[in-house]
C-alpha cells in the first residue's frame, strides 16, 4: 500500500497546494478580470450584468458539482479499429463521405455528407423560382 504523501505527489504539485476548489475559483477570477477589462474597453454596463450572471452560474455549478459528485465509468475503447495508413486513404474516405446518400448520412452521423447536402440544397433553393421559394417559406412557417 502506498504512503499518503506518494499518492499526493502523483496528483501533482498544483493540486497539492491549491486543490480542486481553489483551481476552479481561480478560473472564475480570471473570467472576472477579463470581464472587467472588456466592459471597461466597451464602456457598457450590459457587459457587467451579463458577465456577472455568467460568473454566478459558474460558481453555482462549482458548488453543485461538489454537492452532487458524479462517478463515470467509461467503456473500453474499440480495439478492432486502426489508424489510416496514409493521406490517400484519408482522402478516399473523405470523398466517399461527401458523396454519400443523404439519408444514410443522417443515420450514420456522417457530418461531411450532411454538410455537403445542406450546401447543395441551399444553392438549389437559392436558384429556385419565386413559387418554389414561397412553398418553402410556407412549409418553414408551418413547422
Amino acid at each position: 500500500m502506498e504512503h499518503k504523501a506518494v499518492k499526493k505527489a502523483k496528483k501533482g504539485l498544483f493540486s497539492i497546494v491549491f486543490g480542486r476548489t481553489a483551481l476552479i475559483l481561480m478560473l472564475v477570477l480570471i473570467q472576472l478580470i477579463i470581464l472587467v477589462g472588456v466592459a471597461t474597453i466597451l464602456n457598457d454596463y450590459a457587459v457587467y450584468v451579463y458577465g456577472g450572471f455568467t460568473v454566478l452560474a459558474a460558481v453555482i455549478a462549482v458548488f453543485a458539482s461538489m454537492a452532487f459528485p458524479v462517478k463515470m465509468t467509461l467503456a473500453n475503447a474499440a480495439t478492432d479499429t486502426s489508424a489510416p495508413q496514409g493521406i490517400v486513404e484519408v482522402l478516399n474516405n473523405l470523398l466517399l463521405n461527401v458523396v454519400a446518400n443523404p439519408v444514410s448520412s443522417l443515420v450514420n452521423a456522417n457530418y461531411v455528407g450532411i454538410l455537403m447536402w445542406a450546401v447543395l440544397l441551399g444553392l438549389a433553393f437559392r436558384a429556385a423560382d419565386k413559387m418554389t421559394k414561397k412553398v418553402l417559406a410556407d412549409v418553414a412557417d408551418g413547422i
